[in-house]
């Protein structure tokens, strides 16, 4: 199967295209409508080479690196988001209200004295 959104080729039955991260027909449903999710990486100077994995509901759904942005059409309600990176990762509850358009999530590095940790910064929906 295909992206529509940036073409490239990805496993049967994927909920996110793992280049661009747009939801593919499986994870949309068109009945309750979608709010987008959209998850922003703050610039930072330390690990900006390496890439943060987001896995929204169990699947890989994209990578970005420093200052990198991916969106998301989820369905209204609960989604379980991993934020991971090579040294560690955060586990986060989203809540998408049906009566929000969108939620921006900004996620950063918090540095330690041997590894990074990505850290949730803020959350804030859009109606």
């Amino acid at each position: 199967m295909f992206c529509k959104n940036c073409g490239k080729e990805m496993a049967d039955g994927t909920q996110f295209c793992p280049s661009c991260g747009q939801a593919t027909a499986q994870s949309v449903s068109t009945s309750n409508g979608t709010v987008k999710l959209v998850v922003h990486r703050k610039k930072s100077f330390y690990g900006c080479a390496v890439g943060t994995k987001i896995h929204v509901d169990g699947q890989l759904a994209a990578t970005i690196k420093s200052d990198g942005t991916a969106t998301f059409d989820l369905t209204p309600g609960t989604h379980e988001v991993i934020f991971d990176m090579w040294s560690a990762n955060e586990k986060t509850n989203i809540d998408l209200p049906a009566d929000c358009s969108a939620v921006y999530v900004e996620i950063g590095l918090k540095m330690g004295l041997i590894t990074n940790k990505i850290k949730v910064i803020s959350i804030r929906n859009e109606k």
